[in-house]
């Protein structure tokens, strides 16, 4: 008589549990095994159920060509992504186009800190959206403040493969191979009812005829609302490898003492042939087509000029506005409100290309620039990456005693927003309203407008 006739009911029915608790095991045990090999950042992401397969995503399309202008455009995908409650990607950054060396694209994780900012919005990186996405988008979403003329003939992806921002790069940076065209939504209406901040009601207003498609691209900027902006500004900090360079920084050059940072955009200083042209060569095409230019100068031997934006209204003069001043008008504002602060040590983040010029001005105040923290950098962060070194020089510039940008540049911008993240009040830039002191403390101010003292 076979064994199993033998059995009871009883013992036939525990045999069969322990079958199955063993099934268990083995399902689990193998489980734990190919978790073990994921990618490290898949497992961590595991590990502490920060992973969304099956969420709804925000990929943000950068076309900044500079990292603070995509930094914005990342900013604004974010406040749509927590409006819409959708998980942010976190895509690269692309290198400014005019920089050859370094890496082409930048992990957003080596220039800030992912953890802190899933206090914002929840967060995942770009290669895991893509995969959970199947490397597909299902719209591409241009947000603009109205609808263009002529959309049907524009091309809809202007910018050229070699540029941030071209559909290549996009591909290549973040592994979505299928991108549609995109499709432009009109904000016009919505941010006429709420002002200059566009609430989560409007986006998701706008957003509803995608609110069911699970991977959504967004292109543009959009205006966010003061809580927010301040809320996101607070949550975005740099690496940590960033952040031990900089101290070390300032124990080792600066003596762990006060500073004076001053950022100094050469690329705003050369103003089509008005001046000494050492700069890139910002604005030409606006000066050259504009029938009139208005020149104040610090004093007779001016010849660096600042590109000032639009004559102010109410002035009885029309046109664009160029500020014109000296290298020792330069020198002699930083001395004096070095004296007047007590300040013994300067640093100057440039894109000076005039190494006389910049010399001359650094023996005179007792200045440090980029070559003087680059032994200290290299060996925490790789250098050659300019987008990492410019970021290091930011971050000197916002823990600062006293910062000095240039007015037009959003460098600048992006450090004064940082000066200001721990007030109630924010820094938003607006090159058309000009102001001579942005900070209410006089700790920030506008190194082309003080060194001029040439306002209208």
């Amino acid at each position: 008589m076979p064994y199993d006739n033998l059995m009871t009911p009883h013992i036939r029915k525990k045999r069969k549990r322990t079958a199955l608790y063993i099934l268990l095991v083995v399902v689990f045990l193998h489980f734990i095994r190919e978790c073990k090999y994921l990618e490290p950042h898949v497992s961590e992401a595991l590990n502490n159920q920060d992973l969304f397969p099956y969420s709804n995503y925000i990929v943000p399309y950068l076309r900044g060509q500079g990292l603070n202008n995509q930094l914005w455009e990342l900013r604004s995908s974010a406040y749509i992504a927590k409006a819409e409650n959708r998980v942010l990607c976190l895509v690269p950054f692309h290198r400014f186009y005019m920089q050859k060396s370094g890496r082409e694209f930048i992990p957003f994780e080596e220039l800030f800190d992912v953890k802190l900012l899933k206090k914002y919005v929840q967060v995942e990186l770009g290669e895991v959206c893509a995969r959970n996405c199947g490397g597909k988008l299902d719209y591409n979403v241009e947000f603009v403040s109205k609808f263009r003329t002529g959309t049907s003939s524009r091309k809809p992806f202007p910018i050229a493969d070699w540029r941030p921002g071209s559909l290549q790069k996009f591909i290549r940076s973040t592994g979505f191979e299928q991108v549609p065209k995109p499709r432009a939504v009109s904000l016009s209406t919505n941010i006429s009812n709420v002002g200059l901040n566009l609430e989560p009601l409007a986006i998701n207003e706008s957003f509803s005829t995608f609110s069911s498609e699970r991977c959504v691209s967004v292109m543009g900027t959009i205006p966010v609302p003061h809580k927010e902006h301040l809320s996101w500004t607070r949550s975005l900090e740099v690496s940590q490898k960033i952040k031990v360079a900089v101290e070390e920084i300032k124990k080792y050059v600066f003596g762990s003492t006060s500073y004076l940072a001053i950022h100094w955009r050469f690329e705003e200083t050369k103003c089509a042939g008005v001046g000494k042209g050492i700069g890139y060569g910002r604005s030409v095409g606006e000066i050259k087509s504009s029938r009139k230019y208005l020149v104040k100068k610090s004093d007779k031997d001016a010849d660096l000029c600042f590109y000032a934006g639009l004559v102010p209204e109410g002035s009885k003069s029309k046109g664009i506005w160029l500020r014109l001043v000296s290298r020792n008008a330069v020198v002699n504002w930083i001395q004096s409100i070095m004296k007047e602060r007590r300040i013994e040590n300067v640093y100057l983040a440039t894109d000076c290309h005039d190494f006389s010029i910049l010399n001359w001005i650094n023996s005179q105040i007792g200045g440090k620039s980029k070559s003087d923290i680059l032994p200290i950098v290299k060996q925490y962060l790789p250098v050659e990456d300019n987008d990492i070194l410019s970021r290091v020089e930011q971050q000197l510039c916002s823990e600062a005693t006293i910062f000095a940008g240039t007015l037009t540049s959003s460098w600048t911008s992006s450090v004064i927003e940082e000066r200001f993240k721990h007030h109630e009040s924010i820094f938003v830039q607006d090159k058309f309203n000009i102001i001579k002191r942005p900070d209410p403390q006089n700790r920030t101010f506008y190194l082309d407008i003080e060194a001029c003292n040439c306002d209208w």
